[in-house]
């Protein structure tokens, strides 16, 4: 007599385990849900609506495709010159409105400029949301502005230059790794604030050019998250927004990747530093590049936590005082690198000598896969919380912007869930590569 088979209890649980894992795999990728959270207007702004009643303000960014790559050869920094002028003119022009948004506990203001975007993001309460949006929809609108406006933001961008902006060892040392001389003839750098000479003959008519090209609706991106009617604001939005323009846009030109050889040490003196620093910075692609997701696993590889080859040696070395990492495209390049204050000199070599060694067991694939995985489960947790923070709403006008659509974000997430061990090799070898590699050793005592 022939019975149906039957299912043990154990190998039940194993197939419902699967099935939620599954599912949680498929949620977790459906970042931005399209049409329900995105919408595009005719005009080409992008916008993403974010519910999330846990959070008590609500968090709006606007956000242009328009960053230090924009500059025109010979004329490095106007790009952030406009930025300046952008926030400036709309922060004074509207002061009494932005002073009644600001005035509550929490809210805030915060304007970021990099190398593809500039974005402009404003916490404020429920019923500030239509002040905020008029604000953004005039910031979409400047086509010209005071001609003393533009003599006052020369004249703070020029003091930037004589006292430096920038106090804090961490954004000390950042700035040196992209002013110094080190990667100009890497395609992807972009000299982020320029040189004195570039801003001196700045005119306003090259500003206005950049304002009326870049600073539309049709280069942006409107994202809100917090507790939010998500069909209530999509009428305001088409209300405000719609009727601005389509603007004539000179896209990016595609670049592709290439290694030196270039310089690659130089010796910076501090005397404020109380303990020698030392950055190793490589040159990576931006994230629209296919090698991009196996960047992101091979940073939380080699440099990121505590987990990571070179984290783990920090911690238990007793030569390292601080440690830090980063991957971004902070002051107008595409990097990942790490800086260490380190107790005394003699130490250089030592660290060097490890960076070297770490770099080549990654390219030369001797590490577990259950080492890739936990690097892979550390990155795709520092995406997806990146958009789940009080930084979601820049980070989401981000990736709208320079990724466009839903399934081009969600894709992001894919891919980088699907990076393989081979696919990590390769890229060490190549963006690891010792001329990829800028060495930058900060001290009191160089000369």
């Amino acid at each position: 007599m022939r019975t149906t088979p039957r299912i043990s209890t154990l190998r039940l649980f194993i197939y419902i385990g699967l099935l939620l894992s599954f599912s949680i795999q498929l949620s977790a990728a459906n970042i931005v849900e399209p049409n329900k959270e995105f919408f595009e207007l005719g005009n080409g702004l992008k916008v993403v609506l974010k519910p999330d009643k846990s959070m008590k303000l609500v968090s709006i960014s606007s956000a242009f495709k328009f960053g230090a790559a924009h500059d025109v050869k010979g004329k490095d920094g106007l790009a952030h010159f406009t930025f300046m002028v952008a926030d400036r003119v709309i922060k004074n022009t509207y002061a009494s409105a932005y002073a009644t948004i600001l005035e509550k506990s929490g809210t805030s203001y915060t304007p970021e400029f990099g190398r593809e975007t500039a974005i402009f993001t404003t916490t404020c309460t429920a019923e500030d949301i239509p002040s905020v949006l008029s604000l953004e929809a005039e910031r979409m609108s400047i086509n010209l502005f005071d001609p003393a406006e533009f003599d006052a933001v020369k004249r703070l961008k020029m003091s930037e230059f004589i006292k430096g902006t920038y106090d804090e060892l961490l954004f000390k040392l950042h700035n040196v790794v992209i002013k110094m001389p080190l990667v100009t003839n890497w395609e992807y750098f972009h000299i982020f604030a320029g040189i004195q000479r570039d801003i001196q003959i700045a005119r306003i008519q090259d500003i206005e050019r950049f304002l009326t090209r870049y600073y539309s609706a049709s280069n942006a991106a409107l994202v809100i998250r917090g507790p939010i009617d998500p069909v209530a604001l999509r009428k305001t939005i088409e209300e405000k927004f719609s009727i601005l323009p389509v603007s004539n846009l000179f896209p990016l030109e595609n670049l592709s990747f290439t290694v030196g050889p270039i310089p690659r040490w130089y010796g910076y003196p501090d005397l404020r530093l109380k303990f020698p620093a030392i950055v190793f910075t490589y040159p990576i692609t931006p994230i629209t590049h296919k090698d991009y997701p196996a960047l992101m696993v091979l940073n939380h590889l080699l440099f990121e936590g505590k987990a990571s080859f070179l984290g783990e040696y920090a911690v238990k070395s007793n030569s390292v005082l601080e440690y830090y990492t980063d991957m971004s495209d902070y002051r107008g390049a595409n990097y990942l690198g790490a800086i260490f204050t380190i107790r005394d000199a003699a130490y250089n070599d030592i660290l060097t000598d490890r960076v070297k060694t770490e770099t080549e067991r990654i390219s030369t694939g001797k590490f577990s896969n259950n080492t890739l995985s936990v690097a892979k489960k550390a990155a795709l947790k520092k995406f997806t919380d990146s958009l789940k923070n009080y930084e979601y709403t820049p980070n989401m006008s981000r990736l709208a912007l320079i990724l466009e659509t839903p399934a081009n974000i969600n894709k992001l997430y894919d891919n980088l869930n699907k990076v393989t061990k081979a696919e990590v090799m390769e890229a060490a070898k190549l963006y690891l590569a010792e001329n990829n590699r800028h060495i930058i050793y900060c001290d009191i005592n160089i000369k």
